[in-house]
């Protein structure tokens, strides 16, 4: 007599783990992707030198727009070395994001079925240029006005802007955090 059940496609089954080797195999992704954090870190602290004088330029353009000294200054004897060393991990989470991400989807999709894996990779690659668009967006249309408003306000003051603090707004104006 035939039974009622579907067979299971070989594609959609998948091996059963343990507790153990789950935590394994989450340890030797963990990892890999502080390896390719750290990497990036050290690629980013060698870059980051070159890419304070591009991200500084909005400001020291607002500044000159408002007739003001463009510069930015540092208060603390190790200020921009901290802006380099701080600046140098965000590029590197930047750049060995791919990495991660293919570390969590080397994690994650043994769990999945296949419609499951094409619907988040799908979801994935769009996600990733949504941000870089955003970020875009944030850096080359929003901040520009944002700071020529703020340097605008003017009166028996002088600004007397941080190379830190400017960073720290920036970021925060460009991720929206």
């Amino acid at each position: 007599m035939a039974t009622s059940e579907h067979p299971k496609d070989a594609a959609e089954t998948g091996g059963q783990m343990t507790f153990f080797e789950h935590l394994v195999e989450l340890r030797k992704r963990i990892i890999n992707s502080l390896i390719a954090i750290a990497i990036g870190a050290f690629v980013g602290v060698y870059v980051a030198k070159y890419i304070i004088n591009y991200v500084t330029h909005p400001m020291l353009k607002a500044l000159s727009d408002a007739h003001l000294e463009p510069k930015l200054i540092y208060t603390h004897p190790a200020g921009f070395f901290n802006l380099i060393i701080t600046l140098g991990i965000y590029i590197g989470i930047v750049l060995a994001s791919p990495v991660v991400l293919y570390q969590i989807w080397l994690f994650v999709a043994p769990a999945l079925y296949k419609h499951e894996r094409s619907a988040i990779t799908g979801f994935l690659f769009s996600t990733v240029f949504l941000f870089l668009g955003g970020i875009a967006f944030g850096y080359f249309v929003t901040l520009p006005y944002i700071l020529k408003f703020l340097v605008s306000f003017q009166g028996p003051v002088v600004p007397m802007i941080s190379i830190n603090e400017y960073f720290d707004l920036t970021l925060q104006k460009i991720l929206q955090l």
